[in-house]
Order: structure tokens, then C-alpha cells, then sequence
């Protein structure tokens, strides 16, 4: 779920990796999910980089207050993977619907 909730993120807008690392903590019920604060920063910085490495998300170098960041979005693979992500979701979400009809 961390992957593709990255995934949504980039998509909409280009992410730094500190900051989605604060969002998320500052979330009670996402880093509730997390055994401590380091696990959800080691596994959001884990993530990040297995989707880079993947070619879903892209990454680009901005010089911010001297200090280099960097930034990430999604590629269009990453667009073509989260779409599909969503709709299995969809699909999961209907199916479990029927269970208690």
C-alpha cells in the first residue's frame, strides 16, 4: 500500500522524499501502520527507491536555500502501474460489497 500511495503522490505533484516522510507522520492513522518513526522513514526512502529503480517514478535535482533536493513523479509506466493498482482496488473493494449483500 506504502508503494502505491507514493505513486499517488508523485502522480499528482513531484514529491521530496523529507517531506512525504513528515506528511506521512504527522498522519496518525497512516504511521499508525509502523512500528516507530524510523521504520516508516526507512521503508518510504526503501520504497521510493525500488520504484525508481523499477521505472515507475522519475526523480530530478533542485538547489533549495543551498542545500540539494530531491524530487520525484511518477513516469508513465508508474501511470499505466497506479491505474491499474486502483482499479484491482476497485475491483477487491466490490467483490468484498457482495460479501455482505
Amino acid at each position: 500500500m506504502l508503494k502505491v500511495h507514493i505513486l499517488l503522490r508523485a502522480r499528482d505533484e513531484r514529491i521530496n522524499p523529507y517531506s512525504l516522510v513528515k506528511e506521512f507522520s504527522g498522519d496518525k492513522l497512516f504511521s499508525s501502520f509502523f512500528k516507530s518513526a524510523a521504520e516508516l522513514r526507512d521503508d518510504t526512502y526503501n520504497c521510493i527507491r525500488s520504484l525508481e529503480k523499477a521505472g515507475l517514478l522519475t526523480s530530478s535535482r533542485k538547489i533549495e536555500k543551498g542545500r540539494l533536493k530531491l524530487y520525484y513523479s511518477t513516469t508513465g509506466m508508474g501511470n499505466k502501474v497506479l491505474k491499474t493498482s486502483i482499479e484491482e482496488f476497485h475491483k477487491g473493494i466490490s467483490q468484498i460489497s457482495r460479501l455482505f449483500k
